[in-house]
């Protein structure tokens, strides 16, 4: 055998000696990389009422606009006015919402309707009109959401209208109406309809029950509400534990602080409910929410690829209390990544694994500064473990190159 051939001989079993202490790190990145939720995972963003900060509640041009600024969906309120026609209003007197002199959009026609123009928040008139629910379909995107609050009697006539439109993949139609009994009127439809039974109460077991019966009718959505701070469907494992794939994901309404447990619609309240386990915002504040998640899906990219990197550090050369460090940070970043966290939890989660990593490139420096070897017990295995191979290497050489004399 030559000297160039033992050479490679011996470098080949030193490279299988590296890469074999390195096998558990190269095995956990696959946890990492597939830890990070998908793109259909992630917080989806609720306009209440459209674009409200520059057009008036259930405008087309208030609705038109919280689609261009990245909501993934709105609610509207619905109401049928005398010719059957279906209109972006609220449950209340029209006088209260426009210049119309009527006290119900029940007792005008949508023709009439164009006569009269909308109010503000502030009850000042607008140049706005209101706009049909078929015009708003028409005119939004087909993966636009459209969250319909309608009195569960015109049930029937907004299905037949989803139907018109082929649009049962993003309307639904939201309800106070129990949910065995949503589900009794889904069953009796040709094709199914998107329904959201909200549940108010505080009896742990009445919410599973509601969560359940969704989950039976292929609910997208549940939706839970409290004046209550303290309210079980709040609490840090009652969401939590239908966190599951497929699984109806839980809007907390955040626009009104006595429907969210009295948690505000800014980063401190979206960070409360997402660990609690809630992935949809409803809001009154999109264009920051609209950020924030924008902000979130960075930053669990961001914490998967430290993760990723952290786990091609070959350990063994740094002491036992080191090496549980990084180990506790890993554990923290696969748990984060592992559900839709809250940013909070993501960037503490990025800061903790940084400076574990951070530690071990410390340690490093001052060991060559001081031009000391920072011998561990792993050091030493691997030492031994090297010089036997290279010695047995060296005996299969000469037992190689004897037998060829021969």
């Amino acid at each position: 055998m030559s000297h160039k051939i033992k050479n490679i001989f011996i470098f080949l079993i030193i490279s299988a000696v590296i890469a074999a202490a390195c096998i558990p790190a190269f095995a956990s990145l696959t946890v990492y990389s597939e830890a990070l939720y998908g793109e259909e995972d992630r917080i989806m963003s609720v306009s209440y009422r459209g674009d409200t900060s520059l057009y008036p509640e259930n405008s087309l041009e208030g609705v038109l606009s919280a689609e261009e600024k990245g909501a993934d969906g709105v609610s509207v309120g619905v109401r049928k006015t005398s010719d059957g026609i279906y209109v972006l209003t609220e449950n209340k007197k029209l006088s209260a919402v426009s210049d119309a002199p009527y006290e119900d959009v029940s007792s005008i026609t949508y023709e009439e309707l164009q006569d009269y123009y909308l109010k503000d928040n502030t009850g000042s008139l607008t140049k706005y009109r209101m706009v049909s629910l078929s015009q708003t379909i028409s005119l939004t995107g087909d993966d636009f959401i459209i969250i319909v609050d309608a009195d569960w009697e015109e049930r029937d006539g907004i299905y037949e209208l989803i139907r018109h439109y082929g649009a049962f993949d993003r309307i639904i139609i939201r309800t106070d109406e129990a949910a065995s009994r949503v589900n009794e009127w889904i069953s009796s439809k040709q094709e199914s309809v998107n329904v959201i039974s909200v549940y108010k109460g505080n009896i742990i077991f009445s919410a599973v029950s509601n969560f359940n019966k969704m989950s039976e009718g292929k609910a997208p959505f549940v939706q839970y509400q409290s004046k209550n701070y303290f309210n079980v469907v709040y609490g840090n494992f009652f969401c939590k534990r239908f966190a599951y794939k497929d699984a109806p994901k839980a809007i907390a309404p955040m626009y009104d602080l006595d429907l969210s447990g009295q948690r505000t619609d800014s980063s401190e309240g979206w960070n409360e409910v997402i660990e609690a386990g809630y992935s949809v915002i409803e809001t009154n504040n999109l264009v920051s929410l609209v950020s924030y998640i924008d902000r979130h899906g960075k930053s669990g990219k961001a914490l998967a690829a430290l993760a990723e990197k952290a786990c091609y550090i070959p350990t063994e050369a740094y002491s036992q209390v080191q090496r549980e460090n990084l180990t506790d940070a890993l554990d923290y970043a696969v748990e984060a990544l592992s559900k839709i966290s809250s940013l909070d939890e993501y960037e503490s989660a990025y800061s903790a694994l940084l400076l574990a990593m951070n530690e071990l490139s410390i340690s490093r420096e001052n060991d060559t500064q001081k031009g000391q070897l920072n011998i561990t017990a792993g050091k030493i295995i691997a030492a031994v473990l090297v010089g036997s191979l290279i010695l047995a290497a060296q005996i299969f050489v000469y037992k190689m190159q004897k037998e060829r004399k021969r």
